[in-house]
């Protein structure tokens, strides 16, 4: 028996930190690995299809007013801190698995003689500083700051963890430098939808842009790829993703060759990665590993990155790396004057299964059970 406890509702997969851990729960559930899970819940319903994986569920709100804000606790983590959950967890000993520093809160609890293990999402502190730095509302910006700085704090309490998950390379790295951590640091793979290399040998006849619009760095990469790359090509561009908000859809009704997909599901998703001709990755941030980075390499076709997205060693043959405009615009054309071969799919199946198979990623976790 195993407790898994997740962040947010992990079904349906429609963006990169609950599609993660929505994977994760499927490969440990394909081992016939028994587990409790623990949701915290805010704004996402508990779908049916959560209870092919498990039928014990146990539910938790968020505490999410002002008092979770001026506590010396993240806020993150102050609002998931639950004595009903800490009941719950007591109620055996089986192995802990915390999925992101969000849910580490049970850390303020002794938990003698359990197997603790964390699975970090990102540098956290380093994560809600970049945010802050790119923030123009002031209120945004202090909270980013004050999180970050509290986030710092609170990470003096990971040597308590028996084993840290890390997600990319970056996190690795650096995690394992922390004397404190040593011996504990692993590496885990991202779990993700893909079970083989699906990339369509052939051509598109789109550009695709794509990732969760709500979230400010990839509404910020969004805007500054449409102002400065995508109005300049002379290709259909799809900008899909969810909840876009009135300034993106606006600034996208300017332009007649970019078209907005807001909020398309899971599969449909997959169908405009697996149909674009080239996929345009960027970000100004080089935390985590992005779940759209391995889906886009093995169910799509050529990938047009900047170098800040590619946090994965592996990976770094099969991008075609652009950081300015002038140069993603002359990656993007090159693109379409050549078809994705079979050879290039196969090349990708290599490194698919060597490095990124969820069936062989979820050993690791096993091996630590």
């Amino acid at each position: 028996m195993l407790h898994i406890i997740c962040f947010n509702v992990p079904f349906p997969p429609t963006y990169g930190g609950v599609a993660e851990v929505y994977y994760k729960l499927l490969a440990i559930k394909q081992q016939q690995i028994p587990f409790v899970l623990h949701l915290f819940t805010y704004g996402r319903p508990i779908l049916p299809e959560l209870y092919e994986l498990t039928d014990k569920i146990f539910v938790y709100k968020r505490n999410t007013g002002i008092r979770s804000f001026f506590s010396i606790l993240p806020y993150i983590v102050k609002s998931r801190v639950s004595k009903e959950l800490i009941k719950n967890l007591k109620a055996d000993n089986s192995p802990i698995f915390c999925e992101g520093l969000h849910t580490a809160g049970i850390l303020l609890t002794n938990f003698k003689n359990r197997n603790l293990m964390l699975r970090m999402h990102n540098n956290e502190p380093a994560y809600y500083h970049k945010l802050a730095m790119s923030e123009h509302n002031i209120f945004r910006k202090l909270y980013f700051y004050s999180e970050a700085f509290k986030l710092k704090l609170f990470e003096r309490n990971l040597k308590k963890f028996d084993t840290i998950f890390t997600i990319s390379d970056l996190e690795t790295e650096y995690y394992k430098s922390k004397p404190e951590l040593s011996g504990k640091v692993v590496k885990l793979p991202v779990f993700h939808a893909n079970t083989a290399v699906t990339s369509v040998p052939g051509k598109g006849n789109y550009v695709l842009f794509h990732g969760n619009l709500e979230v400010a760095e990839n509404y910020t990469s969004a805007i500054y790829l449409i102002e400065t790359v995508f109005s300049r090509l002379q290709k259909k561009v799809l900008i899909a993703g969810l909840n876009p908000n009135k300034k993106l859809i606006q600034k996208i009704s300017h332009y007649s060759n970019i078209e907005l997909i807001a909020s398309p599901s899971a599969e449909a998703m997959q169908v405009l990665i697996a149909n674009a001709h080239c996929i345009v990755l960027y970000t100004m941030q080089n935390t985590g590993t992005k779940l759209k980075l391995l889906n886009s390499v093995f169910a799509g076709r050529f990938c047009v990155a900047n170098s800040v997205i590619n946090s994965e060693m592996e990976l770094s043959g099969e991008l075609i790396i652009a950081n300015t405009s002038e140069e993603i615009i002359n990656a993007v054309e090159n693109c379409f004057l050549q078809n994705f071969t079979e050879n290039m799919s196969k090349r990708r199946s290599l490194i698919f299964e060597k490095n990124y198979a969820n069936s062989q990623s979820i050993k690791i976790l096993i091996d630590k059970l």
